[in-house]
């Protein structure tokens, strides 16, 4: 990735509601490579990878209790 490029990496990025746990990387890159990314251009393209969603869970979240991290981890690192 060079300078041009920018990613994310959003936990619970739009208050998806209770009960739900989502993970994802979102990659922003430059059409044309020139110029400085800003959060309002339309020259970018935009890739989102979803790396974990759990939705609709009662508490207590086991879905989310038994779920392995460092699992999680590694799949972010291998959509960066």
């Amino acid at each position: 990735m060079n300078d041009k490029d920018d990613t994310e990496v959003l936990i619970n990025s739009n208050k998806p509601g209770r009960g739900n746990f989502v993970v994802k990387v979102v990659k922003k890159k430059k059409k044309n490579g020139d110029e400085e990314l800003t959060n309002n251009d339309n020259d970018t393209i935009t890739s989102s990878t979803t790396i974990v969603e759990l939705l609709g869970m009662k508490r207590p979240f086991p879905q989310l209790k038994s779920l392995d991290m460092d699992d999680v981890q590694q799949r972010v690192l291998d959509a960066l």
